[in-house]
């Protein structure tokens, strides 16, 4: 073949000027391909599999006693909401029957029983004893009073 001259075109308008190279005719390579191996039958690692074995259903058991156990605080908290909802509302029905009693109790009706009535009446200096306070917690009722 005579050299052939070609344009390459680079950018917008420049022309180089460049020889076609030529290409010796190709040869056909082939490629061997090679049959598919049939793996060899794999042997199982029976102390491995049991091992993996026993972490699965180690795994398994802590999660469903990790279950029960938040199921249980679950059942705790909302039994804890329904005590301190029936406590609420028993502190409100005390509230309102001790206003009810207090609204409806006279004193100057149970002075004027406790007066006339009993003959109870209020006590003379002379009859209150004042006497210091031992550390104790408790006063025995029958003790003899101490000279103050």
């Amino acid at each position: 073949m005579a050299d052939r001259k070609h344009y390459i075109v680079e950018g917008n308008t420049v022309r180089v000027e460049q020889a076609r190279p030529q290409h010796a005719p190709q040869q056909e390579t082939r490629v061997r391909v090679q049959p598919k191996a049939v793996p060899a039958r794999v042997r199982v690692n029976v102390p491995y599999v049991l091992m993996l074995l026993a972490v699965t259903v180690l795994f398994g058991y802590l999660c469903f006693s990790y279950l029960k156990v938040q199921a249980s605080i679950n059942a705790s908290m909302n039994r804890i909401a329904n005590l301190e909802e029936q406590i609420t509302k028993v502190r409100s029905e005390n509230a309102v029957r001790e206003n009810r009693l207090s609204a409806q109790m006279d004193l100057e009706e149970v002075y004027r029983i406790a007066v006339d009535e009993m003959g109870m009446v209020y006590p003379n200096e002379n009859e209150v004893i004042e006497y210091a306070e031992q550390m104790r917690e408790y006063v025995r009722q029958y003790e003899d009073i101490p000279n103050s």
